[in-house]
């Protein structure tokens, strides 16, 4: 039992030593622990926890750290990483922060597996340039096992990178993100990707949630109960506020993404390959608040609802459900935004010149009826001289719901990956 001691200055520079090191403790039987400690300016990791046993980490300050805060490698079992405070974590000398393939400047780093249990609660990682936490979501059964649950992230780049358990089903809850470039992040081979009980407040992007997977006629994105925001404790305070999203709108590929990635497989959220067509996000039972249209006031161009400008050749239809709870200050379609698409470079996007810009379907059930908000495509006023020109030059909303995707699909066994091009469907008949 180690309680109420310092850790200064230990750890070797350029090396994977740590100035606290639990490794190779493969039978332990009595539990240890650490609580209440302080690892201060490592030369290198903070706390390093390598095929060990039966350890209970809890109430430790780690502060400035090189490269990791705390990481759990290769094989664990038994552990408890609750209530500690992890803060400010450096890259390698050397490393660039856009380097993703050498391994992360990470706060919690839990790449290794577990045996049979693990409990990761009520952590804080503040100050993380690269990533705050790499941490394996859950299957969407739960584990009552594996526990990655009410921890936070303040201030850095990306705020819990989840990687998935499961092909099938893979969810990410109970997790807070305060301003963060990207909140939270999912791109890995899931049919189904739940999010519940995460609060992602004051942004860049507070979720790109996406799924990768080709061998699904059912690929489904679920926001359920989750608390977005873009509320400022001091609007007056920033002259250079800048816009906030609150969710990305996911994507559905045939393929999804590894943890260590080469630099023109980023950002993240750019996907690497083409989109499978059966798919669509669903929000329900969501708090969304204080995202502010191009008002002049307090923030410019908040948008609670953004495309990936990234898309490929298919976005996946949005439906939002009447459960989820709005407090703003203009209407939605101030507020979803559409991003022009890409047409002079291919390589932005996962496969053609990012159409998937071109087809995005929102259909809202919120209010006394069913509105859709729709791509600005050219010529599309001729169809339906109902639309309505959103505030934001990007979006068409018209009642009612007689807007949808039409699929021009093959049978053949790549009919999941296969678009059909060209493909014109007009309402002018010829003539001639």
């Amino acid at each position: 039992e180690i309680e109420g001691a310092a850790f200064v200055n230990l750890g070797r520079t350029g090396l994977s030593t740590a100035a606290v090191n639990f490794d190779i403790m493969v039978n332990a039987i009595a539990p240890s622990s650490f609580t209440n400690n302080v690892i201060l300016n490592s030369n290198s990791y903070g706390l390093l926890v390598n095929t060990a046993q039966n350890i209970n980490i809890r109430g430790n300050a780690i502060v400035n750290s090189v490269q990791y805060g705390a990481a759990f490698l290769r094989q664990n079992d038994g552990i408890v990483f609750n209530d500690n405070i992890i803060v400010n974590i450096e890259a390698r000398a050397g490393q660039a922060l856009t380097d993703y393939q050498q391994g992360y400047s990470v706060g919690v780093n839990v790449i290794g597996s577990f045996a049979t249990s693990a409990e990761f609660m009520n952590n804080i990682v503040v100050g993380c340039p690269q990533v705050c936490y790499v941490m394996p979501g859950d299957s969407c059964a739960g584990s009552s096992t594996h526990v990655y649950a009410d921890n936070v992230a303040h201030s850095g780049n990306i705020g819990w990178l989840a990687y998935n358990p499961s092909d099938d089903c893979n969810s990410v809850s109970a997790f807070t993100a305060y301003l963060m470039q990207t909140g939270v992040i999912s791109y890995w081979q899931n049919s189904r990707l739940e999010a519940s009980g995460l609060i992602l407040v004051e942004n860049m992007q507070g979720a790109s949630l996406n799924i990768g997977n080709q061998d699904s006629d059912n690929n489904e994105v679920v926001f359920d109960g989750n608390y977005i925001s873009a509320e400022r404790i001091c609007p007056q305070c920033d002259s250079s506020c800048v816009e906030q999203v609150g969710i990305v709108m996911p994507l559905a590929t045939d393929g999804a993404k590894s943890l260590y990635l080469d630099s023109w497989e980023l950002p993240w959220i750019r996907p690497n390959s083409d989109s499978v067509f059966s798919a669509k996000t669903v929000l329900k039972n969501n708090k969304i608040a204080y995202f502010h249209a191009n008002s002049g006031t307090e923030c410019d161009g908040d948008f609670f609802l953004k495309s990936n400008p990234h898309a490929s050749d298919y976005t996946p239809r949005v439906v939002i459900e009447p459960s989820n709870d709005f407090s703003l200050s203009s209407g939605l379609i101030d507020i979803i935004g559409i991003d022009e698409p890409n047409t002079e470079n291919v390589e932005s996007c996962g496969g053609y010149n990012c159409s998937g810009l071109q087809n995005i379907l929102v259909t809202s059930k919120v209010g006394v009826s069913q509105r859709a908000y729709i791509s600005r495509n050219e010529g599309i006023q001729t169809i339906d001289t109902t639309l309505v020109d959103g505030g934001n030059g990007k979006t068409y909303s018209v009642d009612g719901n007689l807007w949808g995707h039409l699929h021009f699909d093959s049978l053949d066994s790549d009919r999941y990956t296969r678009i059909i091009d060209p493909v014109t469907i007009t309402s002018q008949v010829d003539s001639d």
